[in-house]
């Protein structure tokens, strides 16, 4: 049987240069790398930044409550203004639930959008082009407004900004990027949004892999969004996407088969064996205590009703 090695590439003499191109890179370009990495939001607030949720709940265990209260509590972690600037709730009506409704009064710094599924395509789409520009415009305006990246040229080249030498010309490129920016209408950097796609389960946009929105939520890092999947069982999430899930919520009342199923299909696996999990979770009786497997956080936390 072949041995296996240890050998970082700063070990290897001959690799000295490329390791300190990629140290410099990697300094250059920190806030970059910062705002895509999954990683825990919060020590208080485990969720990972730019991951997929999923939310499993029977009727009446309180999923709205909860994903509302999460949106509330995370309105806390950063002073004066949201972690999540907007979040966008995509359901098959286009209108929040009652308790929804109720709840909503608690969240006082975020937009609260509606949207229904059958736009979700096409919002996801102009988004997806706003987040574009809008994170090229400030980290070029970060970056005092020098050495634009190959995206900030080709932005300044399709508004007429550079001449032919390759100038751009500062008075033009500033007024462009106020406008812009004005026109975007965002407040925060980087700009992240929450999308809770609510009562999903098999739903056509997640019914196949290679559908639009399955594919675009596996590059959620790259547009700084976190999702929520909220579905009633555990059969209701499709297996490529419960392989990618970096935090998971429960409830009392899975079945033995079901959660098996589960931990072995999904990302929780990483967290303990599916009967090691089970004998914690067939403890918990309470039918609205929230048992969260913070996977990214490699951490489980067990949330009793308020």
């Amino acid at each position: 049987m072949i041995e296996w090695k240890i050998r970082p590439y700063s070990s290897v003499k001959r690799f000295e240069e490329v390791n300190k191109i990629f140290e410099e890179l990697e300094a250059k370009f920190k806030s970059h790398l910062e705002h895509s990495k999954i990683k825990p939001i919060h020590e208080d607030f485990l969720f990972a930044q730019n991951g997929l949720t999923a939310l499993i709940a029977g009727t009446g265990t309180g999923k709205s409550y909860n994903y509302v209260r999460m949106i509330a509590n995370s309105e806390t972690l950063i002073p004066k203004k949201p972690f999540f600037e907007d979040i966008v709730v995509c359901s098959t009506s286009a209108k929040f639930d009652t308790t929804v409704k109720i709840y909503r009064q608690a969240i006082k710094k975020s937009n609260l959008i509606p949207i229904k599924d059958d736009d979700l395509i096409d919002f996801l789409e102009d988004y997806v082009q706003k987040a574009h520009i809008y994170n090229t415009i400030n980290y070029f305006i970060n970056n005092g407004l020098q050495d634009p990246s190959s995206e900030m040229i080709d932005i300044m080249k399709e508004n007429g900004l550079i001449n032919r030498r390759g100038e751009f010309d500062f008075i033009k490129t500033i007024i462009f990027i106020a406008k812009k920016l004005e026109e975007i209408g965002w407040e925060t950097f980087p700009h992240r949004m929450l999308l809770v796609l609510d009562d999903f389960a098999s739903h056509p946009l997640l019914k196949r892999k290679e559908t639009e929105l399955s594919r675009f939520l596996k590059r959620l890092r790259h547009f700084y969004i976190n999702v929520i999947i909220c579905v009633q069982t555990t059969m209701s999430i499709p297996v490529d996407l419960k392989r990618d899930l970096k935090d998971c919520i429960v409830f009392p009342g899975i079945n033995y088969d079901d959660f098996h199923k589960l931990v072995l299909q999904s990302t929780i696996g990483k967290l303990g064996t599916p009967d090691e999990l089970w004998s914690k979770y067939i403890k918990i009786r309470d039918p609205q205590t929230m048992i969260i497997f913070h996977v990214a956080a490699r951490d489980i936390v067990v949330v009793p009703p308020s």
